[in-house]
C-alpha cells in the first residue's frame, strides 16, 4: 500500500476505521472476570491515558496552531518528538481502548491507525523540508519523529518569557479535548449494558 494513496485517502481510512471501532466496541466484550486484575488495571489505565492524551494534544497544538507554514516550530512539545500531536493521539487511542477493555479495538483500529498517521507525517516531512531546507533537515536529524528525547525540552518563550497563544485556539482545542475525555463515560455505560445484556456481544476476547 504506497503512503500516498494513503494521505490521498486518509479521510475515507479515518471514517472507515471509526466506523468498524464504533461496531468493536458495542458489540465484542471481552473475556477477563470483572474485579479481577486486569479489569483493575484496566479502568485505572484507560481514563488516565485519555487525559494524558486530550492534555497533550491541546499543548501540542498550542504551539504549532497558525504557525505551521510560517515558520519552523522547535519549541516546547517539538523540542521533543517531532509529531507530538500523532504521539499524544495514539496515546489517547489505546487509552480508549483500554477504557473500553476491548482487545478487538487493538486489532482493528490500531493498523489504521498506525497506516494512516505514517502517511501522513511522511508528506509533513515532506512538505516541511521544501519549506524549511536545512533547517528543517537538521532538526529532522536532532529530534525522534515518534518517541520523546526528554533531554532536549525546550520552552518556547515569547516577550517577557511567556508563550504567545491565541485564544481562539485555546477555546478550539479545549472543546475539542472535552469530546475525547467524553469517552470515558461512554466506556462505563456500554460496560454497564454489556454486563446487563441490554447490549450484545457477539464475541469475547
Amino acid at each position: 500500500m504506497r503512503l500516498t494513496w494513503l494521505v490521498r485517502h486518509r479521510l475515507t481510512v479515518l471514517r472507515v476505521g471509526a466506523g468498524l471501532s464504533v461496531s468493536v466496541i458495542l458489540f465484542t466484550t471481552h473475556s477477563w472476570p470483572e474485579g479481577g486484575v486486569v479489569d483493575s488495571v484496566m479502568e485505572v489505565c484507560g481514563p488516565l491515558l485519555i487525559a494524558v492524551g486530550a492534555v497533550g494534544r491541546i499543548w501540542a497544538i498550542l504551539y504549532i496552531a497558525g504557525r505551521k507554514s510560517d515558520e519552523l516550530v522547535m519549541k516546547g512539545p517539538y523540542s521533543l518528538v517531532r509529531h507530538p500531536l500523532y504521539l499524544f493521539s495514539l496515546i489517547l487511542f489505546v487509552g480508549a481502548a483500554a477504557a473500553f477493555e476491548n482487545l478487538f479495538l487493538f486489532a482493528v483500529g490500531l493498523p489504521l491507525f498506525v497506516l494512516y498517521y505514517l502517511g501522513t507525517a511522511v508528506e509533513e516531512e515532506k512538505r516541511l523540508s521544501r519549506l524549511f531546507g536545512d533547517r528543517y533537515e537538521a532538526y529532522r536529524r536532532s529530534t525522534p519523529g515518534l518517541f520523546p528525547a526528554l533531554r532536549s525540552y525546550s520552552r518556547d518563550e515569547g516577550p517577557g518569557g511567556r508563550m504567545q497563544i491565541d485564544e481562539r485556539v485555546v477555546l478550539r482545542t479545549v472543546r475539542e479535548s472535552l469530546f475525547f475525555l467524553m469517552l470515558i463515560p461512554a466506556a462505563r455505560a456500554v460496560e454497564i449494558l454489556h454486563l446487563k445484556g441490554i447490549l450484545p456481544a457477539f464475541f469475547a476476547v
